[in-house]
């Protein structure tokens, strides 16, 4: 059995914040996916769930924006 989804979405704001203080820009879908051993389609779904709580922001029509809130830091 796969990590449940709750568990995917914190990893994938564990992942976030990492590449971020690593790098000082957000990671691409494709390279959280990498990251995570996931698919694509299933990295954005859990990325548009994190938008839509207001766990995660980012700038549209900008890349490697996407970042945690200032209070999911």
């Amino acid at each position: 059995m796969g990590i449940a989804k709750p568990e995917r979405r914190v990893a994938v704001m564990a992942f976030v914040h990492m590449f971020r203080a690593e790098h000082g820009y957000g990671p691409t879908y494709r390279e959280i996916a990498a990251a995570l051993g996931l698919g694509v389609a299933t990295t954005q779904s859990h990325v548009r769930q994190l938008l839509e709580a207001g766990t995660l922001v980012s700038e549209p029509g900008k890349p490697r924006t996407l970042r945690p809130t200032e209070e999911n830091q």
